[in-house]
């Protein structure tokens, strides 16, 4: 990102700006630079309206025509980091960088009211600084993140929340971070990735690292055990494709075969419902195809009213000979979304390992882990779905009860 001399941007601004005032007036001017970058044109503009402001209105308050100068003055760039050097260079208006943040994915879903917490929080920590009008890098943010770091500030909207796997010699693979935001331990925790079983032995938030060692507990695996965890969506969709003949043109032979064997495994599934599964053995799962952020989440809840699951995966909860099935119907009968939520404990070695903590108020912090697992709106669908009950032969085929 090039930044313009102070000269070129004094040149263009007295053949475009100056003109236009002088025609149009600085009370109804406007001006926009497409690609503000560094926002020194931005700034030049301000300045030199806010100079007529104050000349034409001497007794106003000059926080009130600093605003007004403000409103004349737009700037837009694709780079969200332009953001951050705007603010080291010479500051944002409140209104602007408002605007900005909401333009980043998590802005697109978060109110005004917890944007304007956080930089409230921001300001009172001095990792920002205002004067009542433009926000800049504060002194804390300054010494802490550096002069030549501080646009990482933005990343913490744009960067891939994954932990790296190894075995202590090489790397295995990313994983989705969001698998150990549960408040249980990490440790013990199966994963299949590179084709074979992991048992997690600790996980490193710090260095951003999960360490794993080999087991024989989970063989090769095709869709089931995904180390990332699926979404909702993409679970359910699985799902649908198990539950329909239809066979595409463009499938090898190998994949529609592969396809219908999978579908005769799970022949038990009713469409819009999710099942509870009874083995000779007494083993109970209930498939839920919801994805493994989701199915921890109801295993934890359902753990909290005596119900302990073997292991979760994208598609279903397993336990073991203990429950029944009635006493699994009986839990859930009173599991909502919202003790779901309530009772999901936040890791305290999770929030602290959020990139940039320090930005974010505590609240804010622990509503991010905790929302990371699971939506609200994703655990009242899995709920209010009517459960279909199987029990399986020892002939591997099913009986629906």
């Amino acid at each position: 990102m090039s930044l313009s001399p102070v000269f070129v941007e004094e040149f263009i601004l007295d053949r475009t700006l100056t003109p236009a005032i002088q025609t149009f007036g600085y009370k109804v001017v406007r001006m926009m630079d497409p690609t503000c970058g560094s926002g020194h044109f931005c700034l030049g503009a301000f300045d030199r309206l806010f100079r007529l402001w104050q000349q034409e209105n001497p007794g106003e308050n000059p926080r009130v025509l600093a605003q007004r100068a403000l409103d004349g003055v737009y700037g837009v760039d694709l780079n969200p980091y332009a953001v951050a050097i705007c603010l080291e260079n010479g500051g944002l208006g409140r209104f602007d960088l408002l605007d900005q943040l909401r333009r980043l994915p998590p802005g697109l879903e978060m109110s005004e009211p917890t944007i304007a917490s956080i930089l409230d929080h921001m300001c009172s920590n001095r990792l920002l600084a205002s004067d009542g009008v433009r926000y800049f890098v504060g002194e804390e943010g300054e010494n802490k993140f550096g002069r030549r770091n501080f646009i990482e500030l933005v990343s913490v909207f744009t960067s891939a929340p994954v932990l790296a796997v190894t075995d202590g010699r090489q790397d295995l693979g990313m994983v989705d971070q969001n698998l150990f935001f549960s408040s249980a331990p990490s440790e013990g925790r199966l994963l299949s990735l590179a084709g074979r079983g992991w048992r997690v032995e600790r996980v490193d938030w710090k260095e951003r690292r999960v360490h794993v060692v080999a087991t024989d507990l989970i063989g090769k695996t095709t869709w089931f055990g995904a180390s990332a965890g699926l979404s909702l969506k993409m679970a359910v969709a699985i799902q649908e494709i198990l539950q329909t003949d239809e066979v595409f043109a463009h499938w090898s032979q190998r994949a529609a075969t592969k396809l219908l064997e999978v579908r005769h495994k799970f022949s038990f599934l009713k469409p819009n419902h999710t099942t509870v599964t009874q083995s000779a053995g007494e083993n109970i799962c209930w498939y839920t195809f919801a994805g493994e952020p989701i199915n921890q989440a109801l295993a934890d809840a359902l753990e909290k009213r005596g119900l302990k699951s073997e292991k979760t995966d994208d598609y279903a909860i397993y336990f073991s000979a203990g429950p029944r099935r009635e006493d699994l119907d009986n839990a859930l009968r009173c599991l909502t979304a919202v003790s779901v939520v309530e009772s999901m404990g936040s890791n305290m070695e999770a929030e602290r390992a959020l990139k940039f903590q320090e930005c974010l108020p505590s609240s804010l912090s622990t509503a991010e882990v905790v929302a990371r697992r699971c939506k609200e709106s994703d655990l009242t669908k899995v709920l209010s779905e009517p459960r279909h009950h199987v029990v399986m032969n020892q002939t591997n085929d099913n009986d629906a009860v």
